[in-house]
């Protein structure tokens, strides 16, 4: 016959410690909290990147347009199909220095951006169809490096 010391000794028995469930709750918890937090990590590591790089697009956009205004007949004599001008280092034409060369961008500028992209600089002679006057079109573009996410 079963006692009721014999009942509250296995129920002493059972609250003692933790049970497997409740560490496999725990760890669960733990791993989905982790996940998040290397997600969260990873966004803002993303938006890092992405904020620099907007800051040296910005950077380039300004130095691109003084430059292009600078050197406007020269480029527009040579530009009647796309041309790159060099951000950095020597130009192929006489005459033409590169966007840091000429002051317009810092001395210690690079090309190269945050994820590894290098930026190019393309001009063409937009010539005029009655609407539009001919000018000069600049654009820059990036080409390699790595992809966010």
């Amino acid at each position: 016959m079963i006692t009721e010391g014999d009942i509250s000794g296995t129920t002493t028995k059972r609250r003692r410690g933790f049970s497997f469930l409740d560490v496999l709750l725990a760890l669960g918890i733990s791993a989905a909290m982790y996940a998040n937090i290397a997600q969260l990590q990873n966004d803002m590591t993303n938006n890092l990147h992405a904020q620099a790089t907007a800051d040296r697009m910005a950077m380039l956009a300004s130095a691109s347009n003084a430059y292009i205004t600078a050197n406007y007949k020269l480029l527009t004599s040579i530009s009647k199909t796309p041309v790159e001008i060099p951000i950095t280092g020597n130009s192929d034409w006489d005459g033409i220095g590169d966007l840091r060369s000429t002051g317009l961008l810092p001395d210690d500028f690079t090309t190269n951006m945050p994820m590894g992209q290098t930026v190019h600089l393309l001009v063409r002679d937009i010539q005029a169809n009655g609407t539009i006057p001919e000018h000069l079109e600049g654009m820059l573009v990036t080409s390699g490096g790595s992809r966010y996410g």
